[in-house]
């Protein structure tokens, strides 16, 4: 994500807006965790939860990322597909609210993928203690 903000820039984001993208992960963070916390915390069996809620997260980062580095040139072709002008404001907005929505995503999916590992790693060191 070290080329996040150019790329932003390159899609129209204003550098006050491109902040206020940013501004999304610790949003995420604060909220989604615990969330998925608690998701994790019903399940009845430890391992499998882990198992399945990290290949969930794995997947989701990659569709996300893969679809937020795209959005421009997928949003483009749809549009396209319905006879509008990739090039006016209508068009840009469409863009930006895909690359918008997909950059959420893709930290929500970052936020499953953190507080699994995490709690997988507490449970195995619980598990490892003499």
């Amino acid at each position: 994500m070290a080329n996040g903000t150019p790329f932003l820039l390159t899609l129209g984001f204003s550098e006050y807006a491109t902040t206020i993208v940013w501004g999304i992960a610790p949003i995420c963070g604060t909220f989604i965790q615990p969330y998925f916390g608690m998701i994790s915390d019903q399940s009845e069996n430890v391992s499998d939860r882990h198992k399945s809620l990290m290949l969930g997260g794995a997947i989701a980062i990659s569709v996300s990322l893969l679809r937020f580095v795209s959005s421009e040139s997928i949003n483009s072709a749809c549009l396209g597909l319905l006879s509008v002008h990739v090039y006016t404001h209508t068009a840009q907005i469409v863009v930006k609210a895909a690359a918008v929505l997909w950059f959420c995503l893709l930290e929500i999916s970052i936020q499953l993928l953190q507080q699994v590992w995490r709690l997988s790693s507490k449970a195995a060191l619980q598990m490892n203690k003499f």
